[in-house]
Order: structure tokens, then C-alpha cells, then sequence
């Protein structure tokens, strides 16, 4: 149920508020593209997500949810790189610091849920089946 409700939030209402909200961030273009990005990318993946539940597709389900996850994950991420910008007061310009962790606050957590997905997910592959049952 748990899953359900996540899934319908993010289809519903995260995910399409973050790709309008998106158009409009700070930084200029640079950060609006990666923002547009990270919501499309968002949708996208819960959406095959809650697909390939549907279908019973367990391991593409749990792929798809990592991922998703991950990208949900990018607003902490997104406060915790300015917050190691400020702490280690870091010369870089403002608008430049925004910029650059608006991109590392959703590709660095799509790159470990890809790590996680090929190497840390093992147990999965034997607990589910990986296509539907016959």
C-alpha cells in the first residue's frame, strides 16, 4: 500500500509540480535544464515502475523504484552539497554553486542507484521472480 501511495503522489502531484517548478528555478538555464531533466526522469521511472508492477515484473519493478528513489532522494542531496559549499566555505559564486549542485544533486544519486542496482541488489534477483509467472 506503501508503494501505491508513493507511486500515485509522485505521478500525481510531486512530479509534475517539480517539472513546472522546473521552468522557473534559479540559476538560469543550466539549472532549469537539470531540473527539467530530474523531474522527466522522475515521472519516467516511477511511472515503468508502477508498470512493470503491474505486469508482476518484480525485478524491473525494483530497478525501476531504486531509481526513482534515488531521484527523490535529490533535495536532500541538493541541501547537503550547499550546506558542504558553506561549511568549507568554498570559493565559488553563488549562481555557479546553485548550478553545479543542481546537476550533482540528482546524477551522483543516479549513478549509486545504478551501482546498487548492478552489484548491491543480489538477494532481489533470487527472491522475485524476474518475469511473470507462467
Amino acid at each position: 500500500m506503501s508503494g501505491k501511495i508513493y507511486a500515485l503522489v509522485i505521478l500525481a502531484f510531486s512530479g509534475p509540480s517539480g517539472l513546472i517548478m522546473g521552468f522557473y528555478a534559479n540559476g538560469g538555464l543550466p539549472a532549469r535544464i537539470s531540473f527539467i531533466i530530474l523531474a522527466s526522469l522522475w515521472l519516467f521511472f516511477t511511472f515503468l515502475g508502477w508498470r512493470y508492477a503491474l505486469q508482476r515484473n518484480w525485478k524491473r519493478h525494483t530497478d525501476m523504484m531504486v531509481r526513482s528513489y534515488a531521484l527523490t532522494l535529490s533535495a536532500i542531496s541538493l541541501r547537503f552539497y550547499a550546506f558542504l559549499i558553506g561549511y568549507f566555505n568554498l570559493p565559488i559564486h553563488p549562481v555557479q554553486a546553485y548550478i553545479l549542485i543542481s546537476w550533482l544533486s540528482w546524477t551522483l544519486n543516479l549513478l549509486i542507484a545504478e551501482a546498487i542496482i548492478r552489484r548491491g541488489l543480489g538477494y532481489l534477483k533470487t527472491a522475485f521472480p524476474a518475469m511473470r509467472p507462467s
